[in-house]
């Protein structure tokens, strides 16, 4: 099977151009549809990977496509995985610390607010790689690393064996098991351009006591996996607890969402220690990577919080308010739009004898009814995606003068930069710890800690003994906080909203009634 590829870039394309319509001028002037074309409707500029390395001259609506060969863009696998591996560790924290005040000079840091926390773990760190599965320069098949785009290269991969710094020896061990069994096969490998073969992707995970792969391949269904003696022999070499996903789609990676099958070993519960907890870690399920970090930040937080009121936003399948209520008095109320993370969440709540509580929907909405229930000042835990969170949930938190203290986590500081500044306005840094979660890469875990002003210029709102009242006889009626969205009837009930205003409506309002 033929591997090698080459990248063009198409830069005339007239407006209004469909793909559709692309795709049919190019597949009859190649005279084959064995080709990758990326272009999306209405764009001017398209890529287009094909097994030839000359094109014949292409006519499109009476014009000559500009079509120009991309040069392959390619680095030392080791550079691209761990990039800052030519620098001693205390190099690389002193450089991540340097970036950071760079990017957040705004907030005016002194210098000992910023806090460097090493990683206790420095190679070989990651509980989870994904690998893939091309070919070398040579054409030989191989599982390992891309050294370079997608968009260069679909089908070239370089031996990941010298990626000793964040792979772990026994990911690199099975790699390269795999890869002496590839030595004497053919056409096993994925060819992305002619879409032939079937080995796609492979993600080791290692899940508390337990090693698991997931081999991704190019099949319809499982049966047609399952029926594949060539993809069973694979399975054999690999050891247990094996689960399968099936796709023949573009997409080259293995989504979160996506299906997955135990072909390999007995069903099981995975389990993963965290401090003096337990937590049930699904295949597919998110873990922080580098588990020896994450424990740190988890004591960092429990020594800082200032409060006996936790308010987890965010708070996915609870890890977080379930460690830092752990053998303490706190009290932990957990916020999530995610009805399946909720579940997720209680379940691991009483696997570790934790006394929480938790909402489903949006913070606008559930924050209200929460903050009316708690006496005194709580703290607010900002566990977002790396997107960071809206404006509109920002605000949400920081106007009300009960939430005393606040902790942002990002795991992409350059992301969230909106977000910190809008905290800021009612709230002063008093620390931002960078977790170095991910050495001799440029990325950092950072945890900001932020503390009410005294005085904030921004109007802030408090709860009332009234709303506390009226969110009481609520809780009473066992209504959730995601009925309580649906239109208003506090004129007939004398409900009082979040202003403490008495509510004259008589339909549905966009006011957040408690």
């Amino acid at each position: 099977m033929e591997y090698s590829t080459t990248t063009w870039r198409i830069h005339n394309i007239k407006k209004y151009t469909k793909r559709s319509a692309l795709l049919k001028v190019l597949t009859e002037s190649i005279g084959h549809q064995d080709f990758t074309l990326s272009f999306k409707d209405h764009k001017r500029l398209a890529i287009l990977i094909t097994k030839e390395e000359e094109l014949p001259t292409i006519m499109f609506r009476n014009t000559e496509l500009d079509i120009r060969k991309q040069k392959k863009e390619e680095k030392d696998v080791k550079d691209i995985v761990t990039p800052l591996n030519g620098l001693s560790y205390e190099e690389q924290l002193k450089k991540k610390a340097k970036e950071f005040s760079a990017c957040y000079s705004f907030l005016e840091c002194m210098e000992d607010q910023i806090v460097s926390v090493a990683s206790p773990v420095q190679m070989g760190y990651r509980n989870k790689c994904e690998f893939t599965f091309g070919v070398t320069h040579e054409g030989k098949e191989i599982l390992g690393f891309r050294p370079t785009k997608f968009s260069s290269a679909p089908n070239l991969v370089a031996d990941p064996k010298e990626c000793v710094f964040n792979t772990p020896d026994e990911m690199l061990a099975l790699v390269e098991k795999i890869n002496q069994y590839l030595s004497s096969k053919s056409g096993h490998v994925f060819n992305r351009v002619t879409k032939e073969g079937f080995l796609r992707l492979l993600l080791l995970r290692r899940l508390g006591e337990h090693f698991i792969t997931i081999l991704q391949v190019n099949c319809e269904s499982v049966k047609e996996a399952l029926g594949n003696p060539l993809i069973m022999e694979f399975i054999e070499i690999l050891p247990e607890d094996v689960f399968i996903s099936c796709t023949t789609g573009v997409f080259d990676g293995i989504a979160r969402t996506a299906d997955i099958y135990q072909v390999k070993g007995a069903p099981k519960e995975y389990k993963v220690n965290v401090g003096e907890c337990v937590f049930q870690v699904f295949p597919l399920g998110f873990f922080q990577i580098n588990s020896s970090v994450a424990e740190l930040m988890i004591k960092t937080l429990k020594d800082n919080i200032q409060t006996d009121n936790i308010l987890d936003i965010c708070c996915g399948s609870g890890l977080l308010g379930i460690c830092l209520a752990k053998n303490t008095e706190k009290k932990v109320i957990g916020l999530e739009i995610s009805e399946e993370s909720i579940n997720d969440a209680k379940r691991n709540a009483e696997e570790n004898q934790i006394n929480a509580k938790y909402y489903c929907g949006s913070v606008e909405k559930t924050l209200p009814l929460v903050l009316a229930k708690i006496k005194g000042p709580a703290t607010a835990v900002i566990d977002p995606p790396r997107s960071g969170i809206s404006d509109k949930m920002t605000k949400a938190i920081t106007k009300y003068s009960n939430i005393s203290e606040i902790f942002y986590i990002s795991c992409s500081y350059t992301s969230v930069i909106n977000n910190i500044k809008n905290i800021a306005k009612l709230y002063t840094l008093k620390n931002v710890y960078c977790f170095d979660m991910f050495p001799y890469t440029a990325g950092i875990e950072c945890l900001f800690h932020f503390v009410r002003k005294e005085n904030p210029e921004a109007q802030s709102e408090v709860v009332t003994e009234k709303v506390q009242e009226n969110a009481a006889q609520e809780a009473e009626s066992e209504k959730s906080p995601r009925a309580l969205s649906r239109g208003c009837s506090a004129r007939k009930s004398s409900r009082v909203c979040i202003r403490n205003r008495v509510c004259k409506a008589t339909r549905g309002c966009s006011r957040n009634c408690i």
